[in-house]
């Protein structure tokens, strides 16, 4: 099974670019682990996420799996539980009550090597990282051939990062097209 992101809104207006050079550096299965998109709130960074995610060329490769982790799911419970989450639901690991979160770490990367024996890549999308020690839990387990998306405000949160797409202004022209979309104006302009 996998854990798919929420689907994209009708308005939602694709970055064409950002999402290709996302998807190209995921592709690559012997060095990249860790992929960040990095950008202020509100931005459209989830979006993206999401677009990538469900890419015909991102679907075909990989298992993906989407986590909300977000600002208030920083603690070691929180975190101990959204790793349990990951393997009960997504990876269908029983996982014991009292496991720890070092415990569920290792189950995570033996997992995960399993996965890769069967030739199975995953990509983990960690949504909203607003802590290097959120991300880390999860990143520490995974190495190629398998991938981890990361959406962060802060590039700081991405530590083992191999490659990250900065979204910044959009052009007027996207901004124009966001207005059109969101808005349903057909004639700004």
């Amino acid at each position: 099974s996998t854990l798919p992101p929420k689907p994209l809104p009708s308005a939602y207006v694709p970055l064409r670019s950002k999402r290709a050079a996302a998807v190209c550096a995921l592709l690559k299965e012997e060095s990249v682990t860790v992929v960040g998109l990095k950008g202020l709130g509100g931005i459209g960074k989830s979006l993206l996420a999401a677009d990538i995610a469900t890419q015909p060329d991102i679907v075909s490769e990989f298992r993906v799996f989407w986590l909300e982790l977000g600002e208030d799911r920083t603690s070691s419970d929180a975190l101990t539980r959204k790793l349990g989450y990951l393997l009960e639901q997504g990876l269908g690991y029983k996982v014991s009550q009292f496991a720890e979160l070092d415990d569920l770490q290792r189950s995570l990367a033996d997992q995960l090597v399993v996965l890769a024996a069967a030739g199975t890549r995953v990509l983990l999308v960690l949504d909203d990282v607003w802590t290097a020690r959120q991300a880390e839990v999860f990143t520490k387990a995974v190495r190629p051939p398998h991938a981890v998306l990361v959406t962060t405000r802060n590039s700081a949160n991405m530590v083992s990062s191999t490659a990250t797409v900065t979204l910044g202004m959009l052009s007027p022209a996207d901004a124009r097209l966001v207005l059109t979309r969101h808005v349903g104006l057909a004639g700004i302009g």
